[in-house]
């Protein structure tokens, strides 16, 4: 049972939870191949709306809308981000500081009522009709679908451009120009290892033994590193680590904490769209923990075994990347 219990989670979630969710991701799969590229619809928009999560989730769901709209041939309108829970911030620093409007036509500037507004659960039920602006949550069925995915790659220049469009010199660097900065993200807060998204909570033991790993490398190499350890609680919580030099941030100001975690050298993700959002707009290494949104094909996926604790990291591309 505890390996069907890691091989679904592998696949993105626990047991039957992540089946479903593989089965789901399939059947959009298919569907998505079928769907209809090539419409000639005119002034058919996308916008991305209603979601009342965290900053992460937010953020990538905005990702996923611009991809579905540049793979389907529409205009994405941004529209502001609305109620953000669990961070510091108004919606409207987040979407300064994101830049996500930056070069978009804003929802607040069409003339909504010369459109036709169609509200959609899933853009599987988009129907490109002209002069039609379609509003969804996110577009995560089609990009987490097959290797869809990788089509970030073709946008995140566009992203880091966006993201950079405001400035962030008020947010301090914690990094050493003449060192490795890894920077690790420890999701703790609204996850624990029993109770409500335990399925989302990393073992201190998983970044006990990777650190293993990647110090091992980083002495063979003889590279000088900075450890960096980007969670929430008090120290004590990680006590496992308490054999490596870590420079602790906990509780830090939230926007410093994600420009860190973007301007790392190696940032080591958690099941957390945050992380995952720093990784698509960092040039850094991405160590990627494995979870429903899947990776980008340059990232380095961890495969953590914790019945058994072991890590299976492929180190001789990390170390060969390292050389660079």
């Amino acid at each position: 049972m505890n390996r069907v219990r890691k091989i679904f989670w592998l696949v993105g979630g626990d047991t039957l939870i992540g089946m479903i969710r593989q089965l789901k991701t399939r059947l959009f799969g298919l569907c998505y191949k079928f769907k209809d590229k090539t419409h000639n619809s005119r002034h058919c928009f996308i916008t991305c709306s209603g979601k009342t999560d965290g900053i992460g989730a937010q953020v990538q769901a905005v990702f996923s809308a611009m991809l579905f709209a540049q793979e389907f041939g529409m205009i994405y309108a941004h529209t502001p981000f609305g109620k953000i829970v669990g961070t510091d911030g108004s919606s409207e620093e987040w979407d300064y500081f994101f830049g996500l409007g930056e070069g978009e036509i804003s929802t607040n500037d069409l003339h909504v009522e010369s459109l036709h507004v169609v509200h959609v659960a899933n853009p599987l039920f988009i129907r490109f009709k002209d002069n039609t602006l379609y509003i969804v949550e996110h577009c995560h069925s089609f990009v987490d679908s097959g290797c869809n995915s990788e089509l970030y790659s073709t946008l995140l220049d566009r992203f880091v451009e966006k993201y950079q469009s405001s400035s962030k010199k008020k947010y301090k660097s914690f990094y050493d120009d003449g060192k490795l900065n890894i920077a690790i993200h420890a999701r703790r807060g609204d996850v624990s290892k029993k109770g409500t998204h335990s399925e989302r909570y990393t073992d201190n033991s998983y970044y006990r033994i990777l650190l293993k790993k990647i110090q091992r490398i980083i002495d063979y190499l003889g590279i000088e590193s900075s450890i960096h350890l980007y969670s929430q609680g008090s120290i004590e919580d990680f006590k496992e680590l308490e054999e490596f030099p870590i420079y602790y941030h906990l509780d830090e100001c939230v926007f410093t904490t994600f420009n860190n975690l973007v301007s790392s050298d190696v940032i080591v993700t958690s099941k957390s769209t945050f992380s995952y959002c720093a990784a698509l707009l960092s040039k850094s290494i991405v160590i990627y923990e494995p979870f429903w949104h899947k990776p980008l094909a340059h990232w380095l996926p961890v495969i953590w075994d914790g019945d058994n604790e072991t890590v299976i990291l492929n180190e001789t591309e990390l170390q060969s990347r390292l050389k660079i």
